[in-house]
């Protein structure tokens, strides 16, 4: 593989050192620090050096953030794409975006079946009792206490059911509690359900065994009342809502009063059933001890030789046809140029996973500033790797790409992309809502690797997946480490880790340093011994040195950044760039920082 060696070209008049600002991932007003330069143009060989020193694109700005002072600390993140293992839970979104392209549905309600006609299951309907609403339920208990054996018994037990289930919903909805812990909400926020959404909760009395002898609808009426929050913290579909609480819930409803004699299970279309037991306590007890000795000795059994049929190949896996034999799906990689259809995606993106970029997102020029300015200057590099059959040789285009998903024509999903050499990094990824129940994060992250690893074939160096900063406080981002195996950027050490156990303490500890404490500050950084301004005279290369002879205050303030600069850059990217400082609204006229 050969490609053309080029110059960057930084403007000193946009460059900013140790700034702080609004953090965009837990949105303290001031809590990011960075110091960022922006490019006129940067070189596939200086971007390559820029994201392996924990830099972050933004237009034509990268910046460095200050772990040390900011709120949330941000690490590099990769991945070597010829060693990517797919999880169960990844490999299992594969099968149902198959499932889906070989039978397409897009309605919720159709991914979460809810039961559609009340009377062929036998229900009987009553409400979850509120405030406002307990005493007449207590009068008519009162009415009904003459009733004798069975019918009086199933009363009481409703009443039960629904004082418990009436509990789990305060349990629910508590701000700050243990739901809005485990959701990784913050302390301030929680679930919320209206008026409306609880006279629509319903305890059903039903004649199926597979729905239990009473169901609730409690769980799923939570998540349809915040699917907006629950998409920001990317839940993004009821199953895995009822995932997350299903712990909870099923320990709150355990310890209630009576419930001792049904068996709760928790339906993953967000319905909870109860199922009467009629064993005795002591069989009961028994039951469930045997049932906690099986789970455990099952967890500690060694796979056998059919799990290890089970298991796939990656590269079987990954080259399954993503779009199987569906004509309705086709997937484009093009040039990052501005389209009012993914600018429009972006606008519906954003106004229900993040509803505090809703306004900000209906601007056309915050799109193409964010995804469509070229920052990389484009190459196509050839294969030196013969191709089969005596074809053409392999390209590699490099720049900066969108990756487009249309399905029926219409396009649902977008990933930002920088193509450089090396690797891969992936900018941004977003989707129509709408289609959020096929996990598309998940198949889009897939996909751009399965597009690297045929790549890579015949170019070896292109391997790296960047999947941007990972911060292990932001629910919305610790996905990324899911995708084995990941690395973080060591930001005292620039050098690369692998992330496991060790490390996630690390950092939970607050610590920086993720290296081996025998590795030391790379040369490339260490300036120690070396006079900052006749490196910069001698090695830096400037343009419009003639304003260093017109005005002494601006000559100061452009030495000032330059040793900033250098420090931060290193001496490699140092060397690659020309520093020039213009006023792109007037060229010939310059003014202070």
């Amino acid at each position: 593989m050969t490609h053309t060696h080029r110059t960057s070209e930084i403007n000193l008049k946009q460059c900013y050192f140790d700034s702080g600002g609004r953090c965009g991932y837990c949105w303290n007003n001031f809590g990011l620090f960075s110091s960022g330069f922006v490019f006129n143009k940067v070189s596939t060989e200086n971007y390559n050096d820029l994201l392996n020193s924990g830099y972050c694109r933004y237009g034509l700005q990268f910046y460095l953030p200050n772990n040390r002072k900011s709120c949330c600390k941000l690490f590099g993140h990769r991945l070597d794409v010829t060693q990517f293992v797919p999880r169960p839970s990844q490999k299992k979104a594969i099968k149902k975006w198959e499932k889906f392209l070989a039978n397409p549905v897009i309605d919720m309600k159709k991914e979460n079946p809810v039961p559609k006609d009340q009377d062929s299951f036998g229900f009987e309907e009553l409400k979850v009792s509120t405030e406002d609403e307990e005493e007449p339920l207590r009068s008519e208990k009162l009415a009904k206490s003459e009733k004798n054996g069975e019918e009086q018994k199933q009363f009481e037990e409703k009443i039960q059911l629904l004082d418990g289930l009436e509990k789990l919903r305060g349990v629910l909805i508590e701000k700050g509690g243990r739901v809005s812990k485990e959701l990784g909400l913050p302390e301030s926020e929680g679930l919320e359900m209206e008026e409306k959404a609880e006279k629509s909760v319903k305890l059903l009395k039903t004649n199926s065994k597979k729905h239990g002898d009473y169901n609730s609808n409690l769980l799923f009426m939570l998540y349809l009342e915040n699917q907006g929050v629950l998409l920001s913290i990317d839940i993004t579909d009821v199953g895995m809502f009822v995932k997350k609480l299903e712990r909870i819930v099923l320990e709150e409803l355990s310890n209630a009063a009576g419930f001792e004699s049904f068996k709760i299970q928790i339906q993953q279309n967000g319905f909870i059933s109860f199922h009467k037991v009629t064993l005795e306590p002591e069989k009961l007890e028994s039951k469930k001890e045997q049932s906690t000795k099986e789970s455990k000795n099952k967890k500690e059994a060694k796979p056998g030789l059919e799990d290890k049929q089970k298991k796939k190949c990656v590269d079987d896996l990954l080259d399954s046809e993503l779009e199987g034999n569906c004509q309705k799906l086709k997937i484009k990689l093009v040039r990052a140029e501005f389209d009012p259809e993914a600018h429009a995606l972006y606008y519906k993106h954003c106004t229900l996973r993040f509803p505090k970029k809703r306004e900000s997102s209906k601007s056309a020029d915050v799109f193409r500033t964010f995804f469509c300015i070229p920052a990389i200057e484009e190459q196509v590099l050839t294969s030196e790797i013969p191709s089969p059959n005596n074809e053409p040789p392999k390209t590699l285009h490099v720049g900066n790409f969108h990756m487009k998903y249309y399905f029926e024509g219409k396009l649902i999903a977008l990933g930002v992309l920088d193509i450089i050499p090396t690797g891969m990094q992936s900018i941004y990824f977003l989707f129509d809502p709408d289609y959020s129940h096929l996990s598309l994060g998940v198949i889009g992250v897939i996909k751009e690797i399965d597009y690297m690893k045929k790549i890579q074939r015949y170019f070896p160096e292109f391997k790296y997946y960047y999947l941007g900063g990972y911060i292990q406080t932001c629910s919305k981002i610790r996905y990324k480490v899911d995708y084995d195996p990941a690395e973080l950027l060591c930001p005292i050490t620039k050098t690369w880790v692998k992330f496991d156990e060790k490390i996630k303490q690390k950092i939970d500890n607050g610590e920086l340093r993720l290296a081996e404490d025998d590795i030391k500050t790379p040369e490339d950084l260490d300036f120690s011994d070396i006079d900052l301004d006749q490196y910069i005279m001698w090695s830096v290369k400037i343009n419009s040195l003639r304003f260093f002879e017109v005005n002494e205050n601006l000559t100061a303030k452009i030495m000032l950044s330059l040793r900033k600069s250098v420090v931060l850059l290193g001496k490699k990217i140092i060397s690659d760039i020309n520093f020039d400082y213009v006023d792109y609204q007037d060229q010939y006229e310059y003014n202070d920082f």
